[in-house]
């Protein structure tokens, strides 16, 4: 593994356990085995750390985006696939604990890049397994685009706002009967 995929790894076990406020540039270093100097040489600041973390992250997600949803024939099922991944999986994920919930709920003015292009990934995803309906399947003829943006920007509202992984399961289900007629 290199140097710098040893410290996003450790970075991610580190965040998740005391969240990013809390975590230092030590504590990562010394949960990826290196020195502090040697972590400054390969990340300056832990903001970047925290960013690189995102797009890492990000980049993974939609891989098993890809690989899963390939294996799904229904289009309706590949839809749900793919908020389960970015979604549902996520959250469960970072709701490990109260200092991991700090990763998505607060807004970091550093990461808005790194998320925003988190965000067009995860819309993308959306797009692409949208496009598999047939056109009928919305509304007023929205396009599989407009339908993947409402949809990417409604459930990282409801993250935010639910406060069990079922909550969240409830109101994804509803937003998929607005979004697409049977």
């Amino acid at each position: 593994m290199e140097k710098d995929q040893k410290v996003l790894h450790a970075a991610k076990s580190v965040f998740l356990k005391y969240g990013y406020t809390k975590t230092t540039m030590h504590d990562i270093a010394e949960a990826a085995g290196i020195s502090r100097p040697g972590l400054y040489l390969i990340y300056s600041k832990k903001e970047e750390i925290y960013n690189a973390l995102v797009e890492s992250l990000s980049d993974e997600l939609s891989r098993k985006v890809e690989e899963r949803v390939l294996k799904i024939n229904e289009p309706l099922l590949q839809l749900k696939e793919v908020l389960n991944i970015w979604v549902i999986e996520m959250y469960a994920y970072l709701n490990q604990s109260p200092e991991s919930k700090e990763l998505y709920e607060t807004q970091f003015s550093f990461a808005k890049e790194g998320m925003k292009r988190s965000t067009d990934l995860f819309t993308t995803d959306l797009e692409k397994v949208l496009k598999n309906f047939p056109s009928t399947s919305f509304n007023n003829n929205v396009k599989p685009k407009d339908v993947a943006l409402i949809i990417s920007s409604a459930v990282i509202g409801f993250k935010k706002n639910s406060d069990t992984l079922d909550e969240l399961k409830e109101k994804i289900e509803l937003l998929i009967r607005i979004c697409i007629k049977n």
